[in-house]
């Protein structure tokens, strides 16, 4: 991690909640990109975040794989608007959560807040298009809201475990609650085709 980006105790706690926030949603680009023929271009979603997770875990500094691939998911972003389906703003959203994690090389913020802020759009699409909630859940928006929370009181307190254990953690959970994302968008593919 380099130190112009300012990688103290709660900025590592904050990047780590952006990385876990986009890991949840960003499993929905995969199936919708497969479904409508372009599933190569959602491997450079999915290693934005891979990218940030290896960096997390001390396996190199990723600042100029994260940059070079900054236009890559914008243009994954601009192809998946493009598709006619009613799913196609709510993966555009995950696309952006996880655009936003190259904010911590771009200018030394965690971009957590647009992170966040894309990660409830995907929820608050869910529901408007009547997706079934995960069990247990009223809402999709309560689910995403549920999961921020939880992760935000585990990552942004005071003693926080920020190792690379801890990392590794925090990661299956967030890949655990993503399957809820893949899996009802799958059922919504589906259903719609």
């Amino acid at each position: 991690m380099s130190e112009e980006v300012g990688a103290g105790p709660g900025r590592r706690g904050e990047r780590r909640l952006a990385l876990a926030v986009a890991t949840r949603v960003s499993s929905v680009v995969s199936p919708f990109c497969e479904k409508f023929g372009a599933q190569e271009e959602s491997f450079t979603v999915t290693q934005m975040v891979e990218s940030g997770w290896r960096e997390e875990s001390g396996a190199g500094d990723e600042r100029e794989f994260q940059l070079e691939s900054v236009p890559l998911v914008e243009a994954v972003r601009q192809k998946v608007s493009s598709v006619a389906h009613p799913a196609a703003p709510a993966v555009g959203a995950a696309v952006r959560a996880a655009a936003g994690l190259a904010s911590w090389h771009e200018s030394g913020e965690a971009g957590i807040a647009d992170v966040m802020a894309a990660a409830i759009d995907v929820a608050l699409q869910f529901d408007r298009h009547g997706v079934e909630p995960p069990e247990e859940w009223t809402s999709w928006v309560a689910f995403e809201c549920g999961g921020q929370s939880e992760l935000a009181a585990r990552l942004l307190a005071a003693d926080a475990d920020l190792s690379a254990a801890g990392s590794y953690d925090v990661r299956f959970a967030a890949g655990e609650s993503s399957m809820e994302y893949r899996n009802a968008l799958k059922r919504w593919l589906r259903a719609s085709a």
